[in-house]
C-alpha cells in the first residue's frame, strides 16, 4: 500500500528527500532497487496536463532500498502559484511509482498533498 506524506516546496529553495523502500514485516528490511526504476511528478491537479517531475537518485548499491526525490529550485521556482501570502501555500498533488524494469509492473509508493510556498527570492 502507498504512503500518503505530505512534502513543503518553497520557490527559490532546492527539495530534497530521502526514502528508504523497506517491506511490511513486523521488523521491516529494506527492499532492494535493483532492475527498478522509480518515476514521480507533481501537479496543481490529478488531471492537470503540466507537471514537474522528480529527478530521482540511489544510493550506490541500489540493494539497500534508499532512494531520494529532489526538485531544483529553478523548477520550483517556475510552478505557477496564485498565493502572496507567504504563510499561506498553494496546494498540489505529487505521487511516486516504483516500476519493475523487467515486467514493467508499476506500484505507487508515496502520494500527497505539495505544500508550495512562494518567495520574494524566487527569480534570484
Amino acid at each position: 500500500m502507498a504512503a500518503l506524506y505530505r512534502i513543503n516546496l518553497t520557490q527559490g529553495e532546492s527539495f530534497k528527500l530521502k526514502f528508504t523502500y523497506k517491506d511490511d514485516q513486523a521488523t521491516p528490511q529494506p527492499i532492494s532497487l535493483v532492475g527498478s526504476t522509480i518515476i514521480g511528478s507533481v501537479k496543481s491537479t490529478t488531471s492537470s496536463l503540466k507537471s514537474y517531475p522528480f529527478t530521482v537518485t540511489y544510493n550506490s548499491p541500489k540493494s539497500d532500498g534508499v532512494f531520494y526525490l529532489s526538485l531544483l529550485y529553478s523548477t520550483i521556482s517556475n510552478i505557477p502559484i496564485v498565493t502572496i501570502d507567504p504563510l499561506t501555500p498553494d496546494i498540489f498533488v505529487y505521487d511516486v511509482f516504483l516500476i519493475t524494469d523487467a515486467t514493467d509492473i508499476r506500484k505507487k509508493l508515496l502520494y500527497g498533498e505539495a505544500w508550495i510556498y512562494p518567495s520574494a527570492t524566487k527569480g534570484i
